[in-house]
């Protein structure tokens, strides 16, 4: 029994302790896991890193209101930035935008906790050091003295301790960054310093040392300049050692005094010298201006290539030197590493298309995904100077990657939409009438999603209406009118078919259920079987129309019943007695 209470009330009580975090350190759960998996997959899996970079974007801006205008507007900033260097594939650049997100995220941390400590209220200070101490990535031992003077309420020795910690380990790393000659190396490591001194970065030992000055360097290191980047990564790290000097309390070695001159005779001595007049007080430094908790960092600068790339021949000099321009900075040297690209988009599409037509609608969405990935950062960015339709595309596949409803038939149609922006690139403009096809395609295909299934939807649930009216009207002994009821069933059959599908598709995405997706084979424009179905239904509406529509127009006397028949006066103006009358009623 006890089991079973803890068994009920352990999901409730996680979610009361969840609910319980503080702001920052809840916001950071939200996010930085999904920062620092999008890191560990980017090398085999870019648009999966895409993916988690996106979801933390997303996740941060429900939350970003419950941290501080500064660190927040410097933490989306920087999330921004990730989410270029995951599309550049730079690993280093990537690095040096987590430490900055890690370095944001630790100011918000570092003044909650201190908040907290002051108050007094502990159960909120542990949670915040431990994700102070996972952000700036600080060994336990820090966290268990920390936990120490917290409970001593020693805000003093807290500060010293962090600023000592994080001073020894920015002086560390900025040593590191110096040696050898690997730019990429020398700037995550130099990023990581620059994030550890956000998170300090309002204390008063800190004070010779600013944000601009980690930014002068890494720029003077991204732009190929490592003299002056040494220079200036030197002063940072003197500065920063001075402040840990400051920190430590090292007693500085006196100066030694100088021997006494002897004394002057009296034939030597002079007058006393006048008093030194007493120095004229400094003026009160100014307190410093509010730092930015996560400027800009610049990105690190490309290895250099050489321009091999040759633009097609259609194009005019003008525009093949834009489009040789675009491709050295996508780093393209021949004409097939674009031709590549686009066919590596074109594959994810076909493997998507193969994906759903099992109803595997998860799997479809992640090759999607990556071929809106390759799209977007190795396709748009060149073909868009030859192909307006190039970005709409984009836009489109944007959008099927994330809708509900979307069938087999409308990634057919996106792989031809893409296979014409590959063509007109290559071979020029199409012509008027081919402009004209592809976007009615275009537009179409906009179409799909939510406004095509609220269609099919409605047009599912209001078929039964006319059936019921036909059965209401004409529902009686005649077998004929019968016969023209199941025709109008067969009819309307493929839509009501149509409409289950999409609203198993809308649970399936939306309601929780996932095995509903399977109905999606049973529409028309996904399944060969759907299809074949759909054809067998309008032979029946044909065949049972027909049936029933001759014999009615038999009864009416519209058709004769024997060819060749005689035709008397009498059948061609019949006497309507009030006993045939009785009798045809009956009938019909």
């Amino acid at each position: 029994m006890m089991r079973k209470w803890t068994a009920v009330l352990a999901p409730v009580l996680l979610a009361l302790a969840w609910a319980a975090l503080p702001p920052a350190a809840e916001l950071y759960d939200q996010v930085f896991p999904k920062v620092l998996e999008a890191k560990r997959v980017l090398a085999k899996d870019p648009a999966q890193a895409l993916v988690l970079v996106e979801d933390a974007q997303k996740a941060y801006a429900k939350g970003k209101d419950r941290l501080p205008a500064v660190i927040a507007a410097g933490i989306e900033q920087a999330l921004k930035d990730a989410r270029v260097a995951v599309a550049r594939r730079s690993k280093g650049d990537l690095e040096g935008r987590i430490w900055v997100v890690r370095g944001a995220f630790g100011k918000a941390l570092y003044d909650a906790f201190f908040e907290a400590v002051a108050k007094g209220d502990l159960e909120a200070a542990k949670p915040l050091l431990d994700r102070l101490v996972e952000a700036s990535a600080r060994p336990e031992t820090l966290k268990a003295e920390a936990e120490k003077l917290a409970e001593a309420k020693d805000l003093a020795g807290l500060r010293k301790l962090f600023e000592g910690a994080y001073l020894e380990a920015m002086v560390k790393t900025l040593d590191l960054a110096r040696q050898g000659d690997d730019r990429v190396r020398a700037y995550a490591l130099t990023s990581k310093a620059y994030g550890l001194f956000l998170i300090v970065q309002d204390s008063p030992r800190v004070r010779e040392v600013q944000v601009q000055d980690f930014i002068d360097a890494l720029k003077a290191l991204t732009q190929g300049d490592p003299a002056t980047y040494r220079k200036k990564l030197g002063e940072i790290r003197g500065r920063l050692a001075a402040a840990l000097e400051a920190v430590k309390g090292a007693p500085k070695a006196p100066a030694p005094k100088p021997a006494p001159p002897p004394s002057p005779g009296p034939e030597t001595q002079t007058p006393p010298a006048a008093p030194p007049r007493a120095a004229a007080p400094k003026p009160a430094p100014k307190p410093p201006a509010p730092r930015a908790a996560a400027p800009l960092l610049p990105r690190a600068a490309p290895p250099a290539r050489v321009d091999t790339f040759r633009a097609p021949d259609w194009m005019p000099k003008g525009l093949a030197a834009k489009v040789r321009s675009r491709a050295a900075a996508l780093g393209y040297l021949y004409l097939s590493d674009y031709v590549e690209a686009t066919e590596d988009v074109r594959d994810d599409v076909s493997r998507a298309t193969a994906l759903l037509g099992s109803a595997d609608i998860e799997g479809a969405r992640r090759y999607l995904d990556r071929a809106w990935w390759h799209y977007q950062t190795r396709v748009v960015p060149l073909a868009e100077l030859a192909s307006p339709l190039a970005p709409r595309v984009g836009t489109l596949l944007e959008r099927l990657r994330r809708i509900p409803g979307v069938r087999t038939s409308d990634l057919t149609t996106l792989y031809t939409l893409i296979s014409a922006v590959e063509s007109t690139f290559l071979n020029g403009q199409p012509t008027k009438a081919e402009r004209i096809w592809l976007d009615l395609q275009a537009s179409l295909l906009g179409f799909t999603g939510l406004p095509r299934a609220v269609m099919f939807l409605l047009a599912g649930a209001l078929a039964f209406f006319p059936l019921f009216l036909i059965r209401l009207t004409f529902g009686g002994r005649n077998v004929y009118w019968r016969l023209l009821g199941l025709a109008f069933f067969f009819l309307l059959l493929p839509a009501m078919i149509e409409a289950l599908t999409y609203l198993g598709d809308i649970l399936a995405n939306y309601g929780g259920l996932p095995q509903l997706a399977q109905l999606i084979n049973l529409s028309v424009l996904q399944s060969l079987a759907a299809q074949v179905g759909w054809g067998v239904s309008i032979l029946l509406v044909v065949v049972l129309a027909g049936w029933g529509l001759r014999g009615i127009a038999h009864q009416f006397g519209l058709i004769r019943e024997r060819a060749g028949a005689p035709t008397t006066a009498q059948e061609l103006s019949p006497t309507a007695t009030s006993e045939s009358v009785v009798e045809w009623d009956e009938e019909f």
